[in-house]
């Protein structure tokens, strides 16, 4: 069975309010999150891998994504079948076309190094015509893992 961890223990290492991980969770927003039967006078738990989605969700609504764009966009960062965001090396995580302009499923891209600008400069370019009108956010998941693990375990996941 994987280590659980109390609320209080999650908002600490995600770095959001406890307001904020409510909201998102009464309005459904982790959509990775399993749903969890409340029980009156227990707590919800969280396992390391919650914990890293709700950080990567503050990482981006600190970025200017709406919460909901955010959750999605962690969501599909973490998605099996996709770039194994846990492998040695640097990851990033691109996303744009955020929930500011109407679209509550922006584009995402995990970037290996931040040499790869290919991805980057076609993101905030557009068809090369000039800039477009979205959300561009750019954020480390490298570091946003580490310090989770870090915050919950006293070891990091792989840094």
């Amino acid at each position: 069975m994987a280590d659980t961890y109390d609320t209080a223990d999650v908002i600490r290492a995600a770095g959001c309010s406890a307001q904020d991980l409510k909201n998102w969770l009464r309005r459904g927003y982790l959509v990775a999150i399993e749903p969890e039967e409340t029980v009156r006078g227990r707590s919800r738990t969280f396992d390391t891998e919650d914990a890293i989605y709700i950080a990567i969700v503050t990482a981006l609504t600190r970025a200017g994504l709406s919460a909901q764009s955010a959750a999605w966009a962690a969501a599909r960062a973490l998605a099996p079948g996709d770039a194994d965001i846990y492998d040695a090396g640097k990851r990033f995580l691109l996303v744009v076309g955020a929930a500011r302009f109407g679209s509550t499923q922006p584009t995402t891209a995990i970037i290996e190094d931040t040499t790869d600008t290919r991805l980057i400069r076609a993101a905030v370019s557009g068809d090369g015509s000039g800039p477009i009108e979205a959300a561009v956010a750019f954020v480390d998941l490298t570091d946003i893992i580490g310090r989770v693990c870090a915050a919950l375990t006293g070891e990091s996941k792989h840094v």
